[in-house]
């Protein structure tokens, strides 16, 4: 091991972390460091082996150091890519949440005042529920909780999933889907708070106190319904995104509200999308969507000018992610309380492994990837 760690230090395949690219193109390289036993630290900036090593029984992720900035030409794993004016780099992180025998996906990562809120689904059947941990730095997360979302309709829903979280003006908005047992005829509901801890149901039914959808399917109930809610606040404005995949509805929709529980103007803006995360970046005045292939094979980006015209799949650029994971899904774009994200930030997404025989969803974990989007110059 000793070896190894001279090796990762030395080595050019660096882990990009936090800061991204200045003028120079250049790139923070912090060193991830992983406690193996009791006076043992691993100091990596190569994210396959601190997964390796986060894997093994007992050890514990310390964080990150910081580090020396590099050329972008010396980053191994660098992924380029470009759509019409626009460069795309991105590099696989590793790990972020790492829980043995326990599958964790769906992250929605929050910039808040004194760090970062991240919320996923974690669990299976009655155990599943959406989890919330807290970062100073994005990178090392800490204080994991089950998030109390309020019960809905007779009580029988087994599906929680799909956490997208706003704050706006002091009250957290948490949109989240709720499936009855089979899967099929999935809601959207949402709960507020003034802490982001204690929720309340944004709608109600008056005598049961459960909580009412905000979204519901239209169609023919012979789908699984409406999901993969991702929402947006700009100019005074809720921007809501959810999938349908009701039969000759099936697509991305966007519907709009001004109090962010009561929404209209539903339409379709894309014909496919596959549990889509959209952000809108200020600096390049454009909405992001990150997605989950249909296979689950990568994490693509599609960008659109208003959220409403959308590029075709076949033009969506890959986000760079890493082995052995061969199943990437349910990504969520760092952004801050209203939906706003940052050229330089991360993706956040599922990773897990699948065999010819079966998808082992005790492998679910979550991980990031670096991302950088700029104007090209020339």
């Amino acid at each position: 091991m000793k070896r190894r760690f001279l090796l990762s230090v030395l080595t050019i395949s660096w882990w990009i972390w936090w800061p991204g690219c200045s003028h120079e193109e250049l790139v923070s390289i912090p060193l991830a460091q992983v406690r193996l036993k009791p006076g043992t630290v691993l100091s990596t900036s190569d994210p396959s082996m601190k997964n390796e090593a986060l894997r093994q029984k007992g050890t514990v992720y310390l964080g990150a150091l910081p580090g020396p900035r590099v050329p972008l030409d010396r980053i191994a794993g660098l992924k380029r890519s470009e759509w019409g004016e626009f460069r795309f780099l991105s590099r696989d992180e590793g790990i972020v949440i790492h829980r043995p025998g326990v599958p964790d996906t769906a992250p929605c990562v929050v910039r808040v005042l004194g760090g970062y809120r991240l919320f996923w689904v974690s669990g299976r059947g009655e155990e599943q529920a959406i989890y919330t941990a807290v970062s100073a730095d994005g990178a090392k997360w800490t204080g994991i909780e089950k998030a109390s979302v309020p019960p809905a309709g007779d009580g029988a829903e087994l599906g929680v999933g799909d956490p997208s979280v706003l704050v706006v003006n002091g009250t957290w908005f948490l949109y989240y889907t709720l499936s009855p047992e089979n899967g099929d005829d999935g809601q959207i509901f949402c709960a507020c708070s003034q802490d982001g801890a204690s929720w309340v149901p944004a709608l109600e039914d008056k005598k049961s106190g459960r909580a009412i959808p905000v979204v519901a399917p239209q169609g023919s109930s012979e789908g699984r319904g409406v999901a993969n809610p991702s929402a947006c606040y700009r100019n005074e404005v809720f921007l809501l995104w959810y999938t349908d995949t009701e039969p000759g509805r099936k697509g991305l929709y966007l519907a709009v509200s001004t109090d962010g529980v009561h929404f209209r103007n539903h339409r379709r803006v894309a014909p496919e999308a596959y549990n889509p995360d959209i952000k809108f970046c200020p600096p390049l005045d454009c909405f992001v969507m990150a997605e989950g292939k249909k296979n689950d094979d990568r994490i693509t980006l599609r960008l659109s000018p208003d959220g409403l015209s959308w590029p075709p799949l076949d033009q969506a650029v890959s986000v760079a992610v890493g082995p052995p994971e061969n199943v990437h899904h349910t990504p969520g774009i760092a952004a801050d309380e209203r939906g706003r994200m940052e050229p330089s930030t991360h993706v956040f997404y599922a990773g897990g492994i699948a065999t010819p025989e079966s998808l082992g969803r005790s492998t679910w974990e979550i991980e990031s990837s670096w991302l950088e989007i700029s104007k090209r110059k020339d």
